[in-house]
């Protein structure tokens, strides 16, 4: 009977059965003895250095992405001939060949890289597509990729397909997710509202999260905080800070370093700036010349208002016109009466308006007469500051603790005489109008309604939650702990919002370097960069 041996390279052989196992090892080593020798493998990559690998990587990539357009075009072109199926075989097969030739090209890491390079040169005109930066239209434009690369024997071009587009609506997934991360909510504020949070920033007012994002979402949360018996005190106790850094910031506007308005810091700042204008005042002699068109036009003004025709303004400025002679000039003596009893018409209602303009007429006049000494700045500093002084006076709460109303001094400097103008128009010294103004912008405009049913209704998580599990598992320990979360989580959300380093995070996001930023310019035409993560902010 014939033996049948399984020879490597032969497959099964059949020898007689009269040999011996020595005839047989030496048929089998005569037969591997004649076996032509398979050609050496070519080696595209032989002699090259890394540089040059890399290029032909992707260079490889590059003819194969052509290759995968060809032949898509071919099998679209084809549909319905006869020898559609037998030409995409063969071009499958030269597809199958050309991967053998690259083969050892590819083994190399730099032919890798170079082939990634070269997929990612192919792949960035299609990113530029309108719509392709989102989920939906990446799946869309890496599908259409996919349908496009080049298929050898055992590849699925439907595969190809699915596979890209899965790649493409994970990348802007993925960027978008890594947006939300960076940056965990999207400002909502106009060009003038960041102004006026950035300006608050600057001097030091902390601002809620909602305040430094104009979030709805963020507002509705720092509401119930606010509303919650368990967080009342703790957004009470955020709320009267930021209320001290705001007056504290008004008030260095006078030159005081204090959190509260209160009449003892009040008192002190008009006793120092008074006694500035006092000196200065006491040693020039203003020419008041210039001034008297003005005068004449206070009281034609006063004539037409007034119910006494003006008298008591009318005799002020013809006191001053009289005291300044065919010299124009106002000696220190003079000027010091004349301020004295425009202060106490002042203090009269009907007439304080015109007393204010006469006085601020002279105090313009005396400006001018310390022009080119160290006294002009001096004297036009006390001034601001004593104007300042009166609207921050003006809008002090009544209570011991002194704060500053944004809403109050607001109103203050756009109803004033003397400062409306900057707080409309922004002329002149307009710092504590441009404070006040921004602390007005961040305000609720949304006051909650503190019902007691909402209040109720905010006690509601915490004692369900302990009812329920006393109710399942009848342990009072267990429904205490469980009563306890109920209370512990709107704590601890809290203290998170209000913690300066997550507020931080929450509306600004991670800080980038700003080489990150400017590689996201230069990404955003490709769509390689997600709107998202083109919104963080720089770490400068």
């Amino acid at each position: 009977m014939p033996q049948i041996i399984d020879v490597p390279g032969y497959g099964e052989v059949e020898f007689p059965d009269d040999y011996t196992d020595d005839a047989i090892v030496a048929a089998i080593r005569s037969m591997q003895q004649e076996q032509p020798q398979q050609p050496q493998m070519y080696d595209p990559a032989e002699g090259m250095t890394p540089v040059e690998k890399r290029m032909a990587g992707m260079s490889a990539q590059v003819r194969g992405f052509g290759r995968g357009i060809s032949s898509a075009i071919v099998n679209a072109a084809m549909i319905g001939n006869p020898y559609r199926d037998r030409i995409d075989a063969a071009l499958r097969k030269v597809e199958d060949e050309r991967r053998r030739l690259d083969a050892p090209l590819m083994g190399t890491p730099e032919g890798r890289q170079g082939a990634l390079a070269g997929g990612i040169a192919t792949a960035i005109p299609a990113m530029a597509i309108p719509g392709g930066q989102s989920v939906g239209g990446g799946a869309l434009v890496g599908g259409a990729l996919g349908a496009l690369q080049p298929v050898g024997t055992d590849d699925s071009r439907l595969g190809n397909v699915a596979l890209g587009g899965a790649f493409g609506a994970a990348g802007p997934a993925a960027m978008n997710a890594l947006g939300r991360v960076a940056r965990p909510i999207k400002s909502a504020l106009s060009p003038g509202e960041r102004s006026a949070v950035g300006l608050l920033q600057q001097e030091g007012v902390p601002l809620s999260v909602a305040q430094r994002t104009g979030s709805r979402n963020a507002q509705g949360v720092e509401r119930f905080l606010a509303d919650n018996p368990v967080t009342a005190g703790r957004m009470a106790t955020e709320l009267t800070k930021r209320q001290k850094a705001f007056t504290r910031a008004t008030l260095r506007t006078i030159g005081e370093n204090a959190d509260s308005a209160t009449p003892e810091v009040l008192g002190a700042a008009r006793t120092r700036i008074g006694s500035v204008m006092d000196d200065v005042e006491s040693r020039y002699s203003p020419d008041i010349t210039g001034k008297i068109g003005e005068l004449a036009q206070i009281a034609d003004e006063a004539k037409r208002v007034l119910p006494d025709d003006g008298k008591r303004v009318l005799t002020q400025i013809d006191r001053i016109v009289n005291k300044a002679g065919a010299t124009g000039r106002l000696d220190a003596k003079t000027l010091a009466g004349i301020r004295r009893e425009l202060d106490a018409l002042s203090k009269q209602a009907d007439v304080s308006e015109y007393a204010v303009q006469i006085k601020t007429l002279l105090q313009d006049a005396l400006q001018e007469a310390t022009q080119g000494t160290d006294d002009f700045a001096r004297y036009q500093t006390a001034r601001r500051q004593y104007r300042n002084l009166q609207a921050i006076a003006d809008s002090a709460d009544t209570t011991a603790n002194g704060i500053v109303q944004a809403g109050t001094l607001a109103n203050r400097l756009k109803t004033g005489k003397h400062t409306r103008n900057s707080f409309r128009y922004g002329s002149g010294d307009d710092e504590l109008a441009r404070m006040a103004r921004s602390m007005s912008t961040v305000l609720d405009r949304f006051p909650n309604s503190g019902t007691t049913a909402r209040v109720g209704a905010q006690l509601l998580p915490g004692a369900a939650a302990g009812t329920a599990s006393l109710a399942m598992g009848g342990d009072p320990a267990e429904a205490a702990k469980w009563a306890a979360l109920g209370y512990a989580g709107p704590q601890l959300i809290a203290r998170l919002v209000n913690s300066p380093r997550m507020a931080g995070y929450l509306a600004n996001g991670v800080p980038l370097p700003a080489s990150a930023n400017e590689l996201a310019k230069l990404l955003r035409p490709t769509g390689l960069a997600a709107p998202n993560l083109l919104t963080l902010q720089s770490g400068n």
